[in-house]
Formats: structure tokens, C-alpha cells, sequence
């Protein structure tokens, strides 16, 4: 029996040895603010029941839960009142990270599918890392990637702030060409009677409204940079 013994012993030192050096390194945080800390963790959905995220077999619904880390990455719950299955994933990591709205079918179990096939994803079913839908600030609150939002979460960085600032005037700048090439296509409609032409004001507000485009890329890039300056990137 000794013989028995030991060995059922050396078993469970390999078994708690394998543990220990093998940590949970999913998990899931839920709005309590409580982690529970997983071998695995997986976005289920199946057919005409509600989704869940499973944690080692224990399930959390979408509602309860804050944020959760699978084998793909990190990924938020999106709190917008109307829906409780929507989800956005972490694309940029920094004191300020970025994260991305995506179809979270995708990345449900533990392998990437699209379709509903066990395949390699189609580039644009996936998140890109080239879209600021939202952000945390020090791994807290989901938060709408948004000047009113920003503009107080950077406040200590003098640097980050300018740039959130030309940010806020390419925007504004950006709608009031839309709006006033809007207006003037709507002026050009209006002034006119019997059979429609394309007269000059409407050509002024055409070119003025399809000019606002132009202003779309440095209005990306004054976001994006003010997550580099403000994470030390730049």
C-alpha cells in the first residue's frame, strides 16, 4: 500500500505544480468590480437562448459583466442602454486604451470563425485597430471616445490637450461645410421653378460640402495623436 501512497502523493505535487505554474490568465471583471479568474474563457450564443460568457463552465450574462478576456483578446461590454449584447475590443494598450466596436460572433469559443465556419476571418469582419469607438483610462469605465470625455481625461497632459483641441476645430469646422453646402443645395432647389437645373449655387454648394472630406484624415490624426502624446508614444 505504501508504494500506492506515494504515488498518489507524487501525483498531486506534479498536478499542484502544473497549476502553479500555469495561472489563470483569462478573466472576467463584472460590474461589481469583481474578477473571477479562469482557465478559459468564451463568448457562447446558443440558438434561441440568451448569449454568456463562460468562464470555466460558469456562466456570466452579457448584463452582468464589465469586461472579459478570452484567447483573442480583451473585450468591453457596450453600455448603451438599448441592448445588452453589444461588445467592443481592445486595439491600443496604454494608460489610455483604445477600443473598437465589433461583431462579437467572430470571436466567440476558441477558435476565430466567420459565417459560421471554423475558418481564418475576412479581414473586415474583424477589428482593424484603425477605428477610436471608445476608450478606458487606467483599465476603469468604457468611455465614448468623444471631446467631452477626453478633454478631462487629459487635462494634465498640456500637449495631449492642444491636440485634442485642433481635434475639436477640424470637427466643427468639418460640419459647418456640410451644413452650410447643404444649405446652399437646398437654397439652389428652393430659388427655382418649373424644370430643375444644377445653377451655380448649387455647384458652390456642392464643392463646398464635398470639400469637407478633406478634413476627415487630419481630424483622425489629431485623435490619435492625442492617445500618443498622452501614453508617452510621441
Amino acid at each position: 500500500m505504501k508504494p500506492f501512497f506515494t504515488l498518489v502523493l507524487a501525483m498531486s505535487a506534479l498536478v499542484c505544480s502544473s497549476q502553479l505554474s500555469n495561472p489563470p490568465s483569462l478573466f472576467v471583471i463584472l460590474q461589481s468590480g469583481d474578477t473571477v479568474l479562469a482557465q478559459n474563457v468564451a463568448y457562447v450564443h446558443p440558438i434561441l437562448k440568451t448569449p454568456q460568457i463562460l468562464a470555466d463552465n460558469r456562466g456570466f450574462k452579457p448584463a452582468e459583466i464589465s469586461k472579459f478576456k478570452t484567447a483573442h483578446g480583451l473585450f468591453a461590454v457596450i453600455p448603451d442602454g438599448k441592448s445588452e449584447d453589444l461588445y467592443a475590443m481592445r486595439t491600443y494598450s496604454g494608460t489610455l486604451s483604445i477600443y473598437e466596436a465589433v461583431d462579437i460572433d467572430p470571436y466567440a469559443g476558441t477558435t476565430i470563425s466567420t459565417s459560421g465556419e471554423t475558418t481564418n476571418a475576412q479581414p473586415d469582419e474583424l477589428a482593424k485597430g484603425q477605428v477610436i469607438d471608445s476608450y478606458t483610462k487606467n483599465d476603469g469605465q468604457l468611455q465614448r471616445a468623444n471631446y467631452a470625455n477626453l478633454r478631462l481625461d487629459v487635462r494634465d497632459n498640456s500637449e495631449a490637450v492642444s491636440e485634442l483641441k485642433r481635434f475639436r476645430k477640424l470637427q466643427w469646422l468639418q460640419r459647418g461645410m456640410i451644413s452650410g453646402g447643404a444649405g446652399m443645395l437646398a437654397g439652389g432647389l428652393i430659388s427655382q421653378t418649373g424644370v430643375i437645373q444644377f445653377n451655380p449655387l448649387m455647384v458652390a454648394g456642392a464643392i463646398l460640402g464635398g470639400s469637407s472630406f478633406f478634413l476627415q484624415a487630419p481630424k483622425e490624426d489629431a485623435m490619435w495623436n492625442t492617445f500618443d502624446i498622452y501614453n508617452g508614444k510621441r
